[in-house]
């Protein structure tokens, strides 16, 4: 058998708009009919003829991405036909498919570059088979999917590359200028990014290159496909150096051109996967799954930043760590599931209550942090008498609950991680519960004479 390559990705003259194009030539009207029928429903366009005259005629005039063909055609023979579409110059490699009432090879088939198939047409359902797995593999392999900028000012073979790209499916945005084209580059998205290298002034071409690869985000590693300026293609190792991931000759045959387009595509797509994916992961590490408060981990990095940042600049930073109340016998007593919306409606009492600079996390089980920028021991003293009878007010689930709490605020005269905040707002949460419950306890850290810090429990907030 041998391999083709569709008609539109041959004629310069055709450009392809994402729709095949199929001629049907048959002097028997019904069998035509079921032809048409069939390619309509695969979404081809079909052109029907039933004069072997017409349609030669039409593969001179048209280019088609599949040829159905019944002998006796007319007055036509096998043997003209195939003389007629050798002289087609947008139809030389089209597949043609002859149908036959015996099962016989064609013999002036020989003649054809491209693919030849005969078929029965006692066994029409093993053509709609055999062509319906074909058309899939056209869609998947030539299709191309994607917007490409294409840069080129300098050579005169521009149209017929654009051309060519847009044979292969993509939309082409086409800049002359390789200034404006970056100016597109950072207003819109592509997908692929192709420069001709021009011969007289290749350095603005270069610095489009380093200018894409050192813009900010996911953009700086769009593809760039480089198209050289002469056959040597002596700008290849430069363009390389600047960010290019691939060079080609401007005489390059498009198969070659479409499979290199098809590859850096496909290394775009597995790169928007893959940043996707870590999305996912970053937020699956930051928010809690069941109240969607952030989680403990992200809230050991984002409040070490922000008690670094209240340290250096001088203002007040607060944490509070409470804990629900003999939560444990609510799972036992109403079941995980209660238990799990009790939590949810506690979330949301802590997302309206915070402000929109405060970190609100789930840290364990029934436990919870809210870290409080611009908040000094006696604003976090007020917030929290006022969060601690909301708690025990709210019933959630119809279900009444109190919560313990731990306070500490950040010394203004020595420096103090975050953990160690954290650590000390948990200690002091330990010691409200161990005091009665529902209740707050503040926790200071302080200097000891070695010069390590240490936690002082003596301070009752509320109770």
């Amino acid at each position: 058998m041998k391999s083709f390559i569709p008609a539109f990705s041959l004629s310069a003259t055709h450009t392809f708009n994402g729709v095949l194009r199929v001629l049907i030539a048959d002097s028997c009207m019904p069998d035509q009919m079921k032809l048409g029928n069939f390619f309509g429903d695969h979404g081809v366009t079909v052109v029907s003829c039933r004069q072997g005259a017409e349609a030669l005629q039409l593969v001179q005039e048209h280019a088609f991405d599949f040829i159905c063909v019944s002998f006796p055609l007319d007055q036509s023979t096998e043997k003209r036909f195939f003389g007629g579409l050798k002289l087609s110059e947008c139809n030389q490699r089209t597949p043609v498919f002859v149908f036959t009432s015996h099962r016989s090879h064609a013999e002036s088939a020989d003649v054809h570059d491209g693919l030849v198939q005969v078929f029965s047409k006692q066994d029409l359902n093993g053509f709609f088979t055999y062509t319906t797995g074909l058309i899939g593999l056209i869609q998947k392999n030539c299709f191309l999917k994607g917007r490409l900028l294409y840069v080129d000012g300098h050579t005169s073979a521009a149209k017929s590359m654009n051309d060519a790209f847009q044979r292969m499916g993509l939309t082409v945005v086409q800049y002359v200028s390789p200034r404006m084209a970056f100016e597109a580059f950072e207003q819109e998205d592509f997908d692929l990014v192709v420069v001709a290298i021009g011969e007289k002034s290749p350095s603005r071409d270069f610095d489009l290159i380093h200018a894409i690869r050192s813009s900010q985000g996911a953009k700086a590693q769009r593809p760039i496909l480089v198209i050289g300026g002469s056959k040597k293609l002596s700008s290849v190792p430069e363009a390389l150096k600047k960010g290019a991931n691939d060079c080609v000759g401007k005489l390059v045959v498009e198969e070659e051109l479409q499979c290199r387009v098809k590859n850096l595509l496909l290394i775009k797509n597995l790169a928007d996967k893959i940043e996707s994916q870590e999305q996912e992961l970053r937020q699956l590490v930051m928010t809690d799954a069941l109240t969607s408060l952030y989680s403990k981990p992200y809230l050991l990095n984002a409040g070490s930043q922000r008690a670094n940042e209240a340290y250096r600049h001088g203002y007040a930073f607060s944490l509070v760590v409470f804990g629900l109340d003999h939560f444990h016998l609510i799972n036992e007593r109403y079941g995980q599931s209660i238990g799990d919306m009790v939590l949810q409606e506690v979330a949301k009492i802590l997302k309206t209550f915070s402000r929109n600079e405060d970190i609100v996390a789930r840290t364990n089980d029934d436990e919870f942090a809210l870290a409080l920028p611009h908040c000094n021991e006696s604003d976090a003293r007020e917030k929290v008498n006022r969060l601690r009878s909301v708690v025990e007010s709210a019933t959630p689930s119809g279900i009444p609950v109190t919560a313990s709490f731990g306070v500490v605020s950040l010394p203004f005269n020595f420096p103090c991680d975050f953990e160690d905040l954290f650590s000390a707002a948990d200690r002091a949460m330990a010691q409200a519960k161990q005091d009665g419950r529902n209740r707050a306890v503040k926790s200071e850290l302080v200097p000891s004479e070695s010069g390590l810090l240490k936690v002082v429990l003596n301070q009752l907030v509320s109770s």
